[in-house]
């Protein structure tokens, strides 16, 4: 998953089965205009914020319209308001923020024409292993939000906060929202194995709050072949049931 255009001239698309596009309305639309993602089409899902005003809606229905237009049909749904804002011909899959953490959810999803979920980072690995599923998709690699919101926190710029173990955190305004992002990733890639032993097939990496850098790609892509996780990351409910 990428946040910027940046990315674009560093990734090769022969590399990857699938990009997932998390770029804010302006610069999503002049990269469509542009016809950067030309290359990707099918293998393209655009990820619109997780929450999109009434007054908006109109701006995100018609980005979709115009990705459709040049073959992308799919979009990632990260909030159940999503799920019916856009064509009903569009290809939905759940998205990072759609929690799905029992098989009740799995279903309530395909209902809506769900094809696809991603497991949470603070699920656990017994739960996962109970409701695994060939629909399921995990993130090996992000740096999670610890929340969104439409609230501007009471934060000086360049603010960074710690927490009870000393962990630093930023904020970072992006389409309209302000998160709160741990400065240290989430890396589970010495543990793809375990969860492929569950049953899960489908990973992927988000670097949407990574500047583009095409040695840090080339390392992190290499770390992920061979399963070693970057040094001193961070870390949420899932490492429980996976020591």
């Amino acid at each position: 998953m990428i946040g910027t255009h940046g990315w674009l001239d560093i990734l090769e698309p022969s590399s990857f089965s699938r990009l997932l596009v998390a770029m804010d309305a302006a610069e999503l639309k002049q990269v469509l205009l542009e016809k950067k993602l030309e290359h990707w089409q099918q293998r393209i899902a655009l990820c619109p914020p997780p929450f999109i005003a009434e007054g908006d809606m109109p701006q995100w229905q018609a980005l979709v319209r115009t990705a459709q237009d040049l073959g992308i049909n799919n979009v990632v749904c990260r909030n159940a308001g999503h799920l019916r804002m856009f064509n009903p011909s569009v290809k939905l899959s759940g998205g990072d923020m759609l929690w799905c953490i029992n098989r009740a959810a799995q279903k309530a999803l395909g209902q809506f024409g769900i094809s696809e979920f991603c497991y949470s980072p603070e699920d656990d690995y017994p739960n996962i292993r109970a409701s695994a599923s060939s629909q399921g998709t995990f993130c090996l690699f992000s740096h999670v939000p610890l929340f969104v919101s439409r609230m501007e926190p009471a934060l000086l710029a360049g603010t960074v906060l710690k927490d009870a173990f000393k962990a630093e955190f930023f904020t970072e305004r992006r389409a309209g929202l302000h998160w709160l992002i741990s400065k240290k990733p989430v890396c589970y890639f010495n543990r793809r194995s375990k969860l492929e032993e569950s049953g899960i097939s489908s990973f992927y990496l988000d670097v949407s709050f990574c500047k583009p850098d095409k040695q840090f790609l080339q390392k992190l892509l290499m770390q992920y072949r061979t399963g070693v996780s970057r040094e001193a990351g961070g870390s949420f409910n899932f490492k429980a049931g996976l020591k």
